[in-house]
């Protein structure tokens, strides 16, 4: 009788064992899994990490004759730049611009194509050259002002272009912003097409409104001011 006992009990050690077996092999198949997920975050991150630093990079063109390839867009080039530090008055705004750099962007990206011709409806495979503007703004004032930035630029043969529409750079002037009292916001750009051998060029910012449509000065129109390269 004791012989038909130990069998089973043989049995079910057995099952249990292999049981066990497979929970283990189950447990490092799933260890493996989240391994190999892990690195492919990591590669993510650092493939995000790179594309930034690229963009960074581009801000960063310092030295005439400098070159970036960024594999997304193209190869930029700066072709000439000047620190400008000119200030704009308008009513409660006052307008700094820091400074200009001529960028060409050649062997571009069927990507970066398309984003200048749905953003700024320039259509063409040779290279494009614009002026990139840095600037910041302050409110000067106690209350709030609404703003739009720069609204259109006048090039040397007089070729006046619509700043809203032209959206080289994929992220313009800010948009009707709301500026609040004793405030600046830094770090605006705008970005317009031009020559390479660009001397000049002329801007005109958008109005300031007051949000008060009683009040004294409630618009203030836009005023004109040239950038000389020079």
């Amino acid at each position: 009788m004791k012989k038909f006992l130990v069998m089973p009990i043989l049995a079910a050690m057995l099952l249990a064992a292999c049981g066990t077996k497979q929970e283990v092999v189950k447990e490092e198949d799933n260890s493996q899994e989240e391994v190999d997920q892990g690195s492919s975050t990591s590669e993510d991150v650092s493939e995000e990490v790179s594309d930034n630093e690229n963009k960074e990079e581009k801000q960063k063109l310092t030295k005439i004759g400098e070159m970036i390839d960024d594999p997304e867009e193209g190869t930029f080039t700066l072709e000439n730049m000047k620190q400008v530090n000119q200030d704009i008055v308008q009513g409660g705004i006052t307008i700094h611009i820091d400074e200009v750099k001529v960028i060409t962007v050649s062997n571009m990206t069927s990507d970066y194509k398309e984003m200048l011709e749905q953003n700024a409806g320039i259509t063409q495979d040779s290279p494009v050259t614009y002026l990139q503007v840095h600037y910041s703004f302050e409110n000067t004032l106690d209350e709030p002002l609404d703003w739009s930035g720069f609204k259109t630029a006048i090039k040397e043969d007089g070729e006046q272009i619509d700043l809203d529409s032209v959206d080289i750079l994929g992220r313009q002037n800010p948009s009707q912003i709301e500026i609040q009292g004793k405030a600046t916001v830094k770090d605006n750009l705008i970005g317009i097409p031009v020559d390479k051998d660009i001397k000049s060029i002329r801007l005109v910012s958008d109005d300031v409104l007051k949000q008060d449509n009683d009040s004294e000065d409630f618009i203030v129109h836009g005023k004109e001011t040239t950038i000389n390269l020079d």
